[in-house]
């Protein structure tokens, strides 16, 4: 059987491959689950009166966050993603605007939480270094910054082939694989501290996805070793 090489993305491509999955809205993580991830992160915003979702995209977790009441801004690297997000919610009061990452810059614009959702499974080792940077300085002094991520993914079963170039690629654009070690010593080596580390389902919500909720939790007890499918990692910033 002929082995075939891995696409190495380039930021073209991977402007490119979001500008596509942009016309079908129903594929988001945040679209689908936006609802079940703030009930189940809610504990760690409850303080918080200023709300970042970092990388987000067309702005579905940040509409979500906005019907929840929390004062929510977003930024993401795409110029066309953050002007969609500020025209979408520019008539709500709770919506503080949506940002370029560049934005960050001057240490001026800061937050008392950050949401980085499904963003780090998607980020080469020099992007994954600067969008850590970057939330750390968006992050106010002792503030709580999120991270989710897929756990423990097995990359290689959801690959696809190219039939134009000849290479393989993550069918949603995953260049690592995150367990709960190597993200709690890669975000310690960015100076956050991990206060909490734990894996969950987003997917299973008894009150929204009744019968996939039921599913999951029969397939858990007949598999004891059964992994969760969603890790997440917070932390707090200087201190």
């Amino acid at each position: 059987m002929p082995r075939y090489e891995s696409l190495e993305w380039t930021e073209e491509q991977v402007a490119r491959f979001w500008d596509y999955e942009s016309q079908f809205p129903e594929r988001y993580f945040t679209n689908r689950y936006g609802d079940v991830i703030i009930k189940r992160l809610g504990r760690f915003l409850r303080q918080s009166e200023r709300i970042l979702d970092f990388g987000c995209g067309m702005g579905f977790l940040v509409g979500h966050l906005l019907r929840q009441g929390f004062r929510t801004a977003g930024a993401d690297f795409s110029p066309r993603s953050v002007q969609e997000v500020r025209t979408r919610f520019a008539s709500d009061q709770n919506f503080l605007g949506a940002f370029e990452p560049r934005d960050f810059a001057a240490g001026k614009l800061t937050f008392d939480a950050v949401l980085a959702v499904e963003v780090v499974e998607h980020l080469g080792d020099a992007a994954l270094a600067d969008t850590l940077r970057m939330i750390r300085g968006a992050t106010r002094r002792g503030g709580v910054v999120i991270f989710t991520t897929p756990n423990a993914e097995r990359l290689s079963e959801s690959d696809v082939f190219c039939a134009g170039c000849s290479r393989v690629f993550h069918r949603y654009q995953h260049v690592r694989s995150w367990d709960a070690d190597s993200l709690r010593d890669r975000l310690e080596a960015a100076s956050f501290s991990v206060t909490d580390i734990f894996t969950t389902d987003f997917r299973a919500s008894f009150r929204k996805h009744k019968l996939l909720a039921l599913r999951l939790l029969a397939m858990k007890l007949a598999r004891r070793g059964l992994v969760a499918p969603n890790l997440v990692a917070v932390c707090r910033t200087g201190v």
